[in-house]
């Protein structure tokens, strides 16, 4: 189909949206399995190395040989709530917070959040950080209104960015990338699942001072 105002491109070529390579790598994933995503995760990731051994409690937590479910634009806090039969509307919890992408396990909770053509910045990663004590207490606070007995998962943070980002914000002792657990680029993505150009595609739009003209890209 030849859309004359796209100049020969077609939508996904002109995409810069973070939410539309998520979906697309959420498909990938879940015809993976999502056990293996779980391995490419823990084995492609850079993680913080706040203690000698954080890796391997992290290789430990992200175990590929339990159960793990994927999901995409997950509204946590609202969709857990209303499950318990609670509205998020008569709680603190805001009703529009959604991560990008999700990784659940019995013992682990691990969000992605996702950048193309952007960098993070530091309003959004304070409603991030929040993130790692608000899961487990609404958790807690729930089960034992269920009157159950459920572990209390712990809460990674990834970045998911392009290389141009990540790679030169890791060297940065300031970084806004400090707050994560770990961090991975869209080439670790694109090396993955080497079928699917998109993820190539994601990790070159990023360009902090080029403003390209309509183009497709290649």
């Amino acid at each position: 189909m030849n859309i004359p105002y796209f100049k020969g491109c077609t939508w996904k070529d002109l995409s810069r949206e973070e939410r539309f390579y998520c979906f697309i790598l959420y498909q990938h994933a879940i015809l993976q399995e999502p056990r293996e995503f779980a391995k490419f995760i823990r084995d492609k990731a850079t993680w913080k190395e706040e203690t000698t051994d954080y890796k391997n409690k992290t290789a430990i937590a992200l175990d590929p040989s339990i159960d793990w479910e994927i999901g995409v634009e997950v509204c946590f806090y609202r969709d857990y709530r209303w499950h318990h039969g609670e509205s998020v509307r008569d709680s603190d919890f805001s009703p529009k917070r959604t991560f990008d992408l999700c990784l659940f396990s019995p013992e682990t909770i691990v969000i992605i959040e996702a950048k193309v053509a952007q960098d993070f910045d530091g309003e959004q990663i304070e409603t991030f950080k929040d993130d790692r004590w608000k899961i487990p207490n609404l958790i807690k606070e729930l089960d034992r209104t269920a009157s159950t007995n459920v572990q209390t998962p712990k809460v990674l943070l990834v970045a998911l960015a392009s290389s141009k980002y990540v790679e030169p914000s890791l060297k940065r002792v300031n970084s806004a990338l400090k707050d994560f657990d770990g961090s991975l680029t869209w080439q670790d993505v694109s090396t993955e699942y080497t079928d699917d150009p998109l993820f190539k595609q994601a990790d070159e739009l990023y360009d902090s001072k080029k403003m390209p003209a309509l183009r497709k890209l290649t």
